[in-house]
């Protein structure tokens, strides 16, 4: 039997005997008094060992614990199994409950969900402790931004289920390397990834550590049915040589990582004073582009396409320059250097699509209706759901004839989910836009693939064209091409000649139509408006001797 049920059971047998010793003994009320006392008292001392004092003890340790905040301390139970036994043992239960509920809201609050690597808010917290501890230590904290190159690609073409798989798989071989290696690893968003080395660290264990992390991702990684390669950009800063703050730091290692992009990607760059002022010009050039963009600033040229044969033009192709205020101007070429490192290459896109299509409608209402425009535009961009919506929209806002405009493919189509790349290849064909490729023999295509896509046209770029003349098997492949293109009946087109010499060897071997600046450099409507009225006669229009 429990001891407070002994207790109270002693008790009642003492009250008992009271209650009959009243009746038996004279002065028995003063006897009856005396007991009834002496039963409070011991009434109290039993309420205060069993009940009081447990409940005290149970209140003083919650008390604790919430001055305290430790909610590791957990009320020590006594061996005998009693209510307040019980209701510590509950406490307790509560206690790991909040424990648990605690390690949850911290990990919410600094793990990246995704690869289960510390985010952004623990890297900052880890990066300012670690450059107090250098600065009062007189030592030295490295930092490494890393950044995946072309991984927006990978999203734009296979989804973003395929690019969490990469960026987990990315984490995966960096913590592998980590075993190996002392440093810290965060995923800060997107596809950036830092690296915090504590203590002295000399430039040699730096490079050597960036040259790991290089080649640890230039295997190819598997992904789904598909095996996809991908690089970094590494950025490099040191406490205190770069920066003796927490934010300039940081800043100056994301400096030094886009320079390694501007330097080709798939390698690292130290930070140094020089990049600082390369950086600000870069940003100040971002600036004046995004203005210019907006405020309609750009220039639009055109470059004719001539059919040989025919002793024709047939069309044009569109291009852009920029007239920097106190620089001077800026080709096509530079210009989306520029905002593909800036993120603008859609919004140049747009643009330039946009010119075309009101320039175009132009020529049509002055009577060159048979003169199509193309436009080169990223892949990234016409697998967009809202491409083929905005650019319907904007043939009927133009008036444009859409068989008129045609759209150029550059992009790789190596890295491409193919089912669904002549899919959206297939809508634009139904709204009546022509479709051309170029580079397409570089890639890893079958004929059947080639026979699958939508197009109207083959382009031989400049690349393969500066090769014609000495290289005998740049020479065989466009033969080949020539037949290829005659069997699936497409249009082939040769670009960016610039010798009679290059004109004269395509015409051989069965090309027609060509573009370059032998024929004409890219020139303003104005100029080839004159050309078409005039029936300007270049020297290059007949078939070359």
């Amino acid at each position: 039997m429990k001891l407070q049920y002994r207790i109270i059971f002693i008790i009642f047998i003492i009250n008992s005997c009271a209650l009959a010793i009243n009746e038996m003994i004279p002065g028995r009320v003063s006897l009856q008094i005396l007991v009834g006392l002496t039963m409070l008292v011991i009434q109290a001392f039993v309420l205060h060992a069993l009940l009081f004092k447990p409940l005290r003890n149970l209140w003083e340790h919650l008390d604790h614990v919430q001055l305290t905040g430790n909610i590791n301390l957990r009320f020590p139970l006594p061996l005998k199994k009693d209510e307040i036994t019980l209701m510590g043992a509950s406490i307790n239960s509560i206690l790991n409950l909040m424990k648990d509920y605690q390690q949850d809201v911290f990990h919410q609050a600094n793990q990246d969900p995704l690869t289960k690597l510390p985010n952004r808010s623990l890297f900052y917290e880890y990066l300012e402790q670690s450059i107090q501890n250098a600065s009062n230590s007189d030592s030295k904290v490295a930092l490494m931004f890393l950044d995946l190159d072309h991984f927006k690609q990978v999203n734009d073409t296979y989804g973003h289920q395929y690019g969490d798989d990469l960026l987990c798989q990315v984490s995966a071989r960096m913590c592998t390397l980590r075993k190996n290696e002392e440093f810290f690893l965060f995923r800060i968003g997107g596809d950036e990834f830092t690296v915090i080395l504590p203590n002295n660290r000399s430039p040699q264990l730096l490079k050597s550590l960036s040259e790991k992390i290089i080649a640890a991702l230039a295997t190819p990684f598997k992904i789904g049915e598909h095996e996809l390669e991908i690089s970094a950009s590494v950025g490099i800063a040191i406490y205190p040589d770069h920066g003796r703050h927490t934010e300039e730091i940081i800043e100056n290692a994301d400096i030094a990582m886009y320079k390694a992009k501007e330097n080709g990607k798939n390698g690292y760059v130290f930070y140094d004073e020089e990049l600082l002022s390369s950086n600000i010009r870069k940003r100040k050039m971002e600036r004046l582009l995004t203005r210019a963009i907006e405020n309609n600033q750009l220039q639009l040229l055109f470059q004719p396409k001539i059919d040989i044969l025919k002793k024709v033009i047939t069309g044009v192709e569109a291009t852009i320059q920029w007239n920097v205020p106190d620089q001077g101007i800026r080709n096509a070429e530079e210009i989306y250097l520029l905002a593909s490192e800036s993120g603008l290459v859609p919004s140049v896109e747009w643009w330039l699509l946009r010119s075309a299509c009101i320039q175009g409608k132009a020529w049509m209402d002055k009577g060159f209706s048979t003169i199509n425009i193309s436009v080169k535009i990223s892949l990234a961009q016409l697998i967009d759901a809202l491409f083929l919506k905005n650019l319907t929209k904007l043939i009927q806002e133009t008036k444009i004839a859409p068989e008129l405009l045609e759209i150029e493919i550059t992009d790789s189509l190596a890295m491409v989910n193919l089912e669904t790349t002549i899919a959206c290849l297939q809508q634009l064909k139904n709204i009546g836009v022509k479709l051309t490729i170029s580079d397409f023999w570089k890639e890893n295509f079958t004929l059947m693939h080639l026979k699958k896509m939508p197009i109207d046209t083959l382009k031989m770029d400049r690349s393969f064209v500066d090769e014609i003349t000495t290289d005998p098997d740049t020479a065989a492949i466009a033969t080949a091409i020539v037949s290829l293109s005659q069997s699936l009946n497409l249009r082939l087109l040769a670009g960016g000649i610039q010798t009679r010499e290059q004109a004269k060897m395509l015409y051989e071997m069965g090309f027609r139509e060509m573009q370059g600046d032998y024929f004409s450099v890219s020139i303003q409507a104005k100029d080839f408006e004159a050309m078409m009225s005039k029936k300007t006669d270049l020297h290059s229009l007949l078939p070359p001797a």
